[in-house]
């Protein structure tokens, strides 16, 4: 059963492992980092209610920004933490650490977050329904020249979620989601925090794959400007893999897959959730093929123009059975071109935190110790929603721990060893 409060999640998720090892004994691809928090672990409890760490960012001096939710149904509110390069609350930011935003009367969260280069936090996700979005000061607190006071909501006429944030070299900011529950949705801000008329339609762009629900979970912006979006289309038993490249106003790029747009098939039920964009321009991405009753993770390459990377797996893809129903939802590629994937497994009777390294060429990592996997636990439910990289190698994943009935951040860094 997947733990209750992660439903959605599990839905995007991307197929990390099933372990069997537990979380104490060591394993070759990373160990926990003794100097980080709890011999590698934090749990921070932001309001005494439900608080879930969904999205994660690593200033450039190494401080630690959680992003999320707290609360239940619809008293949600978007909630933040920063934390010390020692995995200690940095008590200069909001009240001891933590931040709690009500951007509307109704449920609010976090999907998404970044640091812009002059320290401001940005972040984006959902409030009643519509794209929201909120920027923050150094210290934590909102910054009122940015929208609304420091919030902003964006209507795309339905049931509109953004997902994915990124910020282009100029400041602006760019979001991706689902507009209407049915179509991919992007939005384009300036500095200031209002649409980007240039942008699509005064803002705004949407894109149909399908007659069913195409919706966009992941967004990264080339170094040329061009802005790639991943995710799904259609719905069970036959989604695919989605992706989408834009030009810099908005239009589809026409030199990508067919007029902007690729689908990526596997035969059964396929989602994209995370993505990334190596070095050399080729675009990963990450996520699940499922029959109803098992689950598999599924990578794809793709080359700059959206063609899939034959010699990435077999064929441009790669489709890993790690046994029983294990979900994950990030991805990041260190500096050696190796892929990190991260979420979460089902080894009974909890949901623990979870990590798999793959090869640049798609091949899992293989080693004496179990095939290049990890599983943290927290003596409870647990799950990552999000990881990163750091500049030495490290690596953050951020989720929640539910050891009860309520859940809290979750915080976990590894050393990141080969």
């Amino acid at each position: 059963m997947i733990p209750k409060g992660n439903v959605e999640r599990a839905l995007v998720a991307f197929v990390v492992a099933n372990l069997a090892l537990v979380s104490s004994q060591v394993h070759a691809t990373t160990d926990l980092d003794s100097g980080f928090g709890n011999g590698g672990r934090v749990v921070t409890d932001v309001s005494g209610r439900y608080d879930e760490a969904r999205a994660l960012a690593i200033q450039p001096d190494g401080r630690i920004v959680a992003a999320g939710v707290t609360g239940t149904g619809s008293n949600e509110d978007f909630a933040l933490a920063r934390y010390k390069t020692d995995g200690a609350l940095d008590r200069t930011f909001g009240v001891g650490g933590t931040v709690i935003t009500d951007v509307s009367r109704g449920s609010d969260a976090v999907w998404a977050v970044a640091i812009q280069s002059d320290g401001k936090i940005v972040a984006a996700g959902v409030a009643s329904g519509d794209f929201a979005l909120a920027r923050y000061n150094a210290d934590g607190t909102l910054d009122p020249h940015f929208g609304n006071g420091g919030t902003i909501t964006t209507d795309f006429g339905g049931d509109d979620k953004a997902n994915a944030l990124a910020l282009q070299g100029d400041g602006q900011i760019v979001v991706a989601g689902v507009a209407g529950g049915r179509d991919f949705a992007l939005a384009r801000y300036r500095t200031d925090g209002t649409l980007d008329a240039t942008f699509g339609t005064e803002g705004k762009v949407t894109t149909d794959f399908s007659d069913n629900a195409d919706v966009a979970f992941a967004l990264a912006i080339q170094p040329d400007g061009l802005i790639v979006v991943a995710g799904a289309t259609g719905e069970f038993p036959t989604a695919a893999f989605a992706l989408a490249r834009y030009n810099a106003d908005g239009s589809l790029d026409a030199g990508f897959g067919a007029g902007g747009r690729v689908t990526i098939e596997f035969g059964r039920d396929a989602r994209a959730h995370a993505l990334a964009i190596q070095s050399d321009g080729k675009i990963v991405t990450g996520g699940f093929v499922n029959n109803g009753s098992s689950s598999d993770g599924a990578l794809t390459r793709h080359n700059a123009d959206g063609t899939v990377d034959r010699a990435f797996g077999t064929a441009g893809r790669v489709v890993t059975d790690f046994g029983g129903r294990n979900f994950g939802s990030a991805l990041a590629i260190q500096s050696d071109g190796k892929i990190i994937v991260a979420g979460s497994d089902d080894f009974p009777p909890y949901y623990d935190f979870a990590l798999a390294r793959y090869e640049p060429d798609g091949t899992r990592e293989v080693n004496s110790s179990r095939d290049g996997t990890v599983l943290t636990e927290f003596g409870g439910n647990s799950w990552i929603n999000a990881v990163a990289v750091q500049l030495d190698g490290k690596i953050v994943a951020v989720g929640y721990a539910r050891p009860s009935s309520s859940a809290d951040f979750a915080l976990v860094r590894y050393d990141g060893r080969r």
